[in-house]
C-alpha cells in the first residue's frame, strides 16, 4: 500500500505597479489641521470636493505639484473631531511627495503630513486539493456551539474587496440597515451613505458592495469564514454561526485594499460590534491609528491579520493599538511558514488551507493570516451574541487568556505567537461564566446639579444580564420607576438626593445607591428689569441743537463732550442680588475705526449719586454697528465677573464715551435710545459731564429730559457659573485624565472640548475622561449655558503632556545553548531589565544575555516620571538532531517513497543523499524519491543549524521487479507486537531457517538488535520493554528474500 504526500506551494504575493513607493499609495497624503485652525462649516459641503481655498496656503503651492483634489475622507465621523480636521490630498507629481509633505507641514495651522499606506491582502492561494474544514474543530467550535449558535443579532463588518451578497451560504447572514429605506436614494438614517441596505462600497462610493468580477473573491471567502449559515444543509459551516455580515467593500483594485480605513469609519458610524481586517502592510500612520481609536471609542471589536511575511516586524492595522492581532496556525498548531510574528501578537488561529465560501455560489480553500483573522473575529462575534452586554475589555481577555498554549509545538516562537491559538469552547465558557453571575448594578446621570424644577435622564450601566430594574429617585417626580430607561425625572424642591437602583436576574440581586447624587440648587430666577419694555414706553433719539445731528445726541456723542451716560436702578423690592447682564439698545452708530472701546461700568447708587465702581466689561465699535445695523440689542456680559448689589439694591449702568472723538472730521456718532420726554419722572438718566461732575437730567447745567434709557440689567441669585477640576494638570503621552463639572450651572448646556485629546467633543455629560496620545500643552475647556438667566461661561485649564519614552532593543534574538549575545536598548534616560537570570546588569543600556533557556526580558525605560517597556526573547537553540521516518513501512511497486525529516529537532536546514535514487540528493524536509536498482541502499540525512550538524543514515532494501516487492515476500512472515510483553513476535508458516538475519531499527534509522540464527526455528521474539514509544522496523532476510515490516510500539 502507497500513500501519496500532497505538498502545498506557498506563492509570495507579486508586487503591484506602485511606481513611487512601494508600501504607500501613489498621489495620496492625509493631513490634519490643528486646533488653532477655525474651520468653517458651509450650509452644504460636498466632503468629496473641498475647495483648495478653504486650507490657507493649498492654492500656492497647488500648481507646484499638480494637485488634483482635496476632500475629507472621513466626514462621517461627526463626533471626532480628529477625523473632521484630516483631509485627503490627491496630487499627480508622485515622485515629489516627499518634498509636497515638507512643505505641508511647513503652512500654518498643519499638524502633520503623511503618505498613505497601500495595503495588501494577506492571502496566500488556493489548493483545491483540501476540501475540510478542520479549522472548526482544531479551535472546538461544535464545543462553542453548545453554549450559542442561531438567533444572534452581533453584526460583523467585513472590511474588504467585496463581498458576494448573493451567496446562498451568505445571503441568510446578511446585516440589514435598521434605519434605511431600499431604493428611494434617501440618507434615512442620516450616518452619510445614501441606501447602505446591507453595507457600502466605499471606494466608489456606492451601495453595491458586490464584487464587479470573479477576481474579487477575498472578502467573500472571509465572510464564509466569519459567518456563513451553519446548520442549513448548504455549503460550508462557520464559527460565527448567525452573527450578521455588514458589508464594506473598500477598493478598486484586485489583492489591494486602497480605501481602507473608510471602511473602518463606515463600519463605526453603521453601528458594527465587530471589525474584521483581513489586509494590512509595514508603515505605521497616525491618522490610521485615529481612525482606529475612534472605532474604538464607538464601541467596535477590531481583529487584523498579522500578514504574511514570516517576519517579526510589526504589521499594520494589527499593530496598533485597540486591535487584536492574529497570527496564522496549521492543523498540527505550529505557526504557518507564512504567517508574522512577534511579541506584537495578540492570538493565533487557523489559517492553512481553509475551506470557505467564493465567488460563484462555490467553495474554495485559500491560506493566509486573512484567514485567521475572521476565525477570531467570528468568534468574538459568538461571544458577543451570548453576552451582548458584557464590556469589549472583558469579552477581549476571555478571548485571549482562553487559548490554548502552543508552545511545544512552537519551541522556536515562544512569546512570539500570542497566548496560543484560540478555543472556542474555552472563551465561550468564560463568556457563559459571566451569564451565571448576579447582576451589577450601576448608572449614569446626564445632570448631577440642577436648579429647582429642573430635569434629570438617567443611564442604567448595569452589567452581567440584569432582566428587571427598581429604580428609586428621592426628591424626584416620578419618585420611582420600573424598568431599563426611566423616563426624564424632575426636581422642583432644593436638596440633596440619593438616587438608588436595584438589578435583578436569576442568579441575584444587587443595588446601587449614590448618595447626595442629585444636588438641586433653588430655582434659578432671571429678573430682567424694564423687560419687556413697559407699553407706555416710547423709543426716541434725541439731538440737540437745532439741527438733527449737527452738534451730536443727548443720550450720546455730542459737542458737549459728555464723558459717560447712566441710567439710575432701584432693585430695593427685588430678591436678587447679582447683576450678570446688561442688554443696551443703541438707536445711532459710526465710527471709522470700528475697534474703538465703549465701557459699560455699574456704579454703586446707594447715595443717589454714582458712587464707587462695582465692575466694568467692554464693547467695541463694530459690534455696536452691526447690532444696531441688524436692529439687535448689544449684550454686556457679567458673566466672567458677576457683580454683587451693594445692600441698598440702587446703582447706576452706564455708557462710557470718552475713548470716542466729537471733532472736525471725526464725529463718532453715538446714541443711545431712551423713552419720550416726560415717560419717566423724574428723570432716570444721568451723566458725568467734561468736568467730571454728575448730573441728573433736569436739574440744573443738563439736559431738561425726563427720560429712562433702553438699558436693562439682569439680576439673578444664581449667576451663570462653568468650573472644570482636572484629576491632574501633568500626564504622560498615552495616559488620560478625569475631569468633573462640579459648581457649574448647565441646565441648559454642557459641552467640553479636548484639542489633542480624545474624545475631543462630548457633549451632556458632568464628567469626562480624556486621553491624550501627543506631547505637548493642551487647554481643556468647558462650555456652559446655565444659571437663573442661562447666559453663556467657559473655563479652561492647560494640561502638560510630557512624552512617554519608545523603548526600542536590538541585538542576536537566537544564541546557541552556552553562547551569549550583546543587546542593546534605547529611548529612555534610565533602563532596567528583568528577570536577571542570564543577564550580565539588570540596568543600563548595555547588558550581555547568557540564558540557558529561551527567556523574554522585560525592559523598561524611564524619562522623569513616564515609564514604557518592551520585551525581546532570546532563543537558545540546541545542536540539530536529524531524524528519518517514511510514510510507509515497505518499498515495493512502484519504488518510490517519501521521507521524511521534519521530527528532527532544531533543524534548520536539511540535506539528503540517496544512492541510486532519483533524485540523489535533496534539501526538503520531505522528499520523494524514486530507486531504479535493487539492491540496499544507505539514505544519509545531515540536519544542521546555527549551533551545529548531525548525521544519520538508514540502510534500506530496495526490489523494483513487479509482484515480488517486499509487501509481497513478507507475507510469509507474521510480525506482532505484544504489548502486555513488551515483546515483538516474529512467526513463519514454513518456520525461521538456519542463517536468517534477523535486525531491529528504531524510527531514525539506529540499529538496536541484529542476531543470526544459527539453528532453524519456528519462531523469535524481540524483547522492546526497555524502548522508548515510537515506530520501529523488523528487518528480516535469507538467502532468498528480504522483508522490512513496521510495529508501534505504544
Amino acid at each position: 500500500m502507497k500513500k501519496l504526500l500532497a505538498l502545498l506551494a506557498l506563492i509570495p504575493l507579486g508586487l503591484f505597479a506602485q511606481t513611487a513607493h512601494l508600501n504607500y499609495q501613489d498621489g495620496k497624503i492625509w493631513f490634519k489641521l490643528d486646533n488653532t485652525v477655525r474651520i468653517s462649516q458651509p450650509l452644504k459641503e460636498n466632503p468629496a470636493k473641498i475647495p483648495l481655498q478653504s486650507i490657507p496656503g493649498l492654492e500656492q503651492i497647488a500648481s507646484k505639484y499638480g494637485f488634483i483634489n482635496l476632500s475629507k475622507p472621513f466626514a462621517a465621523a461627526k463626533n471626532s473631531d480628529i477625523l473632521q480636521r484630516t483631509y485627503l490630498l490627491e496630487f499627480s507629481s508622485i515622485q515629489d511627495v516627499e518634498r509636497c509633505i515638507k512643505e505641508l507641514e511647513n503652512l500654518k495651522g498643519i499638524e502633520y503630513a503623511e503618505k498613505v499606506p497601500l495595503d495588501r491582502m494577506c492571502l496566500t492561494p488556493n489548493d483545491p486539493s483540501y476540501s475540510s474544514q478542520w479549522g472548526l474543530s482544531n479551535i472546538n467550535a461544535p464545543a462553542a456551539w453548545n453554549y450559542f449558535s442561531t438567533g444572534s443579532n452581533v453584526v460583523v463588518a467585513i472590511v474588504d474587496d467585496a463581498i458576494e451578497r448573493t451567496h446562498a451560504d451568505l445571503s441568510p447572514n446578511l446585516w440589514v440597515n435598521p434605519g434605511e429605506i431600499a431604493g428611494n436614494n434617501i440618507d434615512d438614517d442620516n450616518n452619510g451613505y445614501i441606501d447602505d441596505i446591507n453595507g457600502y462600497d466605499v471606494a466608489s462610493n456606492d451601495n453595491n458592495p458586490n464584487p464587479p468580477s470573479a477576481s474579487f473573491d477575498h472578502g467573500t471567502h472571509v465572510s464564509g469564514i466569519v459567518s456563513a449559515r451553519s446548520n442549513n444543509g448548504v455549503g460550508v459551516a462557520s464559527i460565527g454561526f448567525s452573527c450578521k455580515l455588514m458589508c464594506v467593500k473598500s477598493t478598486t483594485t484586485v489583492g489591494q485594499v486602497t480605501n481602507g480605513y473608510d471602511g473602518i469609519v463606515y463600519a463605526a458610524v453603521s453601528g458594527a460590534d465587530v471589525i474584521n481586517m483581513s489586509w494590512g502592510g509595514p508603515s505605521s500612520s497616525t491618522t490610521a491609528q485615529n481612525i482606529v481609536n475612534y472605532a474604538a471609542g464607538e464601541g467596535c471589536i477590531l481583529i487584523a491579520a498579522a500578514g504574511n511575511d514570516n517576519v517579526n516586524t510589526q504589521f499594520y492595522p494589527a499593530a496598533y493599538n485597540n486591535v487584536v492581532s492574529v497570527a496564522a496556525t496549521t492543523s498540527t498548531n505550529t505557526k504557518a511558514s507564512f504567517s508574522n510574528y512577534g511579541n506584537w501578537i495578540d492570538v493565533s488561529a487557523p489559517g492553512n488551507n481553509i475551506y470557505s465560501t467564493t465567488v460563484g455560489n462555490t467553495y474554495g480553500n485559500k491560506s493566509g493570516t486573512s484567514m485567521a483573522s475572521p476565525m477570531v473575529a467570528g468568534l468574538a462575534g459568538l461571544m458577543k451574541s451570548l453576552n451582548p452586554t458584557m464590556p469589549n475589555a472583558d469579552l477581549i481577555n476571555c478571548l485571549i487568556s482562553t487559548a490554548a498554549n502552543i508552545d511545544a509545538q512552537n519551541p522556536s516562537y515562544i512569546g512570539q505567537l500570542g497566548s496560543g491559538r484560540i478555543d472556542a469552547a474555552a472563551a465561550m465558557a468564560c463568556v457563559a461564566a459571566t451569564l451565571n453571575n448576579p447582576p451589577v448594578a450601576d448608572f449614569s446621570a446626564n445632570f448631577t446639579a440642577i436648579s429647582a424644577g429642573g430635569s434629570v435622564l438617567f443611564t442604567n450601566l448595569s452589567t452581567y444580564n440584569p432582566t428587571s430594574w427598581s429604580w428609586t429617585f428621592t426628591g424626584g417626580t416620578p419618585a420611582t420607576f420600573n424598568g431599563q430607561n426611566p423616563p426624564s425625572i424632575t426636581y422642583n424642591t432644593p436638596g440633596t438626593y440619593n438616587v438608588s437602583l436595584t438589578v435583578t436576574n436569576a442568579n441575584g440581586t444587587d443595588t446601587e445607591t449614590k448618595t447626595g447624587y442629585i444636588v438641586v440648587s433653588a430655582a434659578a430666577v432671571c429678573e430682567k428689569i424694564n423687560l419687556p419694555t413697559p407699553g407706555a414706553w416710547t423709543p426716541s433719539n434725541y439731538y440737540t441743537g437745532a439741527t438733527v445731528g449737527a452738534d451730536g445726541w443727548i443720550n450720546g456723542m455730542n459737542v458737549y463732550l459728555d464723558k459717560q451716560k447712566a441710567m439710575y436702578f432701584d432693585a430695593s423690592a427685588s430678591a436678587n442680588t447679582i447683576l450678570n447682564n446688561v442688554w443696551v439698545a443703541f438707536g445711532l452708530a459710526y465710527s471709522a475705526t470700528p475697534s474703538k472701546i465703549v465701557p459699560i461700568n455699574v456704579y454703586d447708587g446707594t447715595s443717589g449719586t454714582p458712587g464707587a465702581l462695582l465692575g466694568s466689561t467692554n464693547l467695541t465699535m463694530g459690534q455696536i454697528m452691526s447690532d444696531v445695523n441688524g436692529g439687535f440689542y448689544t449684550e454686556a456680559s457679567f458673566v466672567n465677573n458677576p457683580i454683587t448689589l451693594p445692600a441698598s439694591k440702587k446703582f447706576f449702568v452706564s455708557v462710557g464715551l470718552t475713548n470716542l472723538q466729537w471733532t472736525a472730521g471725526v464725529k463718532d456718532t453715538l446714541s443711545i435710545v431712551s423713552n419720550s420726554a416726560g415717560q419717566t419722572t423724574p428723570s432716570a438718566i444721568w451723566e458725568q459731564q467734561s468736568d467730571n461732575n454728575w448730573y441728573q437730567y433736569t436739574t440744573a447745567g443738563s439736559w431738561n429730559l425726563s427720560a429712562s434709557l433702553y438699558v436693562h440689567p439682569f439680576l439673578t441669585n444664581t449667576p451663570s457659573q462653568a468650573v472644570i477640576t482636572p484629576s491632574a494638570l501633568t500626564i504622560c503621552s498615552g495616559n488620560s485624565i478625569s475631569f468633573d463639572a462640579a459648581g457649574s450651572t448647565y441646565q441648559d448646556t454642557l459641552l467640553w472640548y479636548f484639542p489633542g485629546g480624545t474624545p475631543t467633543v462630548l457633549p451632556s455629560a458632568p464628567t469626562a475622561s480624556v486621553t491624550y496620545a501627543t506631547p505637548g500643552t493642551y487647554d481643556a475647556i468647558l462650555y456652559t449655558i446655565g444659571g437663573g438667566c442661562s447666559l453663556f461661561d467657559s473655563a479652561f485649564v492647560s494640561i502638560t503632556v510630557n512624552p512617554t519614552p519608545t523603548i526600542s532593543v536590538s541585538g542576536n534574538n537566537t544564541i546557541c545553548n552556552g553562547a551569549s549575545t550583546a543587546l542593546t536598548a534605547s529611548g529612555a534616560s534610565s533602563l532596567t531589565w528583568s528577570p536577571a537570570t542570564g543577564l550580565s546588569a539588570t540596568t543600563g543600556n548595555n547588558v550581555t544575555a547568557n540564558p540557558t533557556a529561551t527567556t523574554t526580558y522585560a525592559i523598561t525605560g524611564t524619562n522623569g516620571t513616564c515609564s514604557n517597556s518592551t520585551t525581546i526573547t532570546i532563543n537558545v537553540d540546541d545542536p540539530s538532531v536529524a531524524s528519518i521516518e517514511f510514510i510507509d513501512s515497505t518499498i515495493a511497486c512502484p519504488t518510490s517513497v517519501t521521507f521524511d525529516g521534519s521530527n528532527s529537532s532544531h533543524a534548520d536546514s536539511f540535506s539528503w543523499a540517496f544512492p541510486g535514487g532519483t533524485p540523489a540528493t535533496s534539501n526538503s524536509s520531505s522528499p520523494t524519491v524514486t530507486f531504479d536498482t535493487d539492491g540496499m541502499a544507505s539514505v544519509q540525512l545531515i540536519t544542521s543549524n546555527s549551533c551545529g550538524a548531525d548525521t544519520v543514515t538508514f540502510p534500506i532494501q530496495i526490489m523494483t521487479t513487479c509482484g515480488l516487492g517486499l509487501e509481497d515476500l513478507s507475507i510469509n512472515y507474521l510480525v506482532t507486537y505484544n504489548p502486555d510483553q513488551g515483546m515483538i513476535h516474529i512467526l513463519s508458516d514454513q518456520g525461521l531457517t538456519r542463517g536468517t538475519a534477523i535486525q531491529l531499527y528504531n524510527g531514525a534509522g539506529q540499529l538496536l538488535v541484529s542476531n543470526t540464527l544459527i539453528d532453524q526455528m519456528s519462531s523469535y521474539q524481540i524483547p522492546v520493554s526497555t524502548y522508548a514509544s515510537g515506530m520501529y522496523f523488523i528487518r528480516i532476510a535469507n538467502e532468498v528474500q528480504e522483508t522490512t515490516s513496521k510495529v508501534i510500539k505504544n
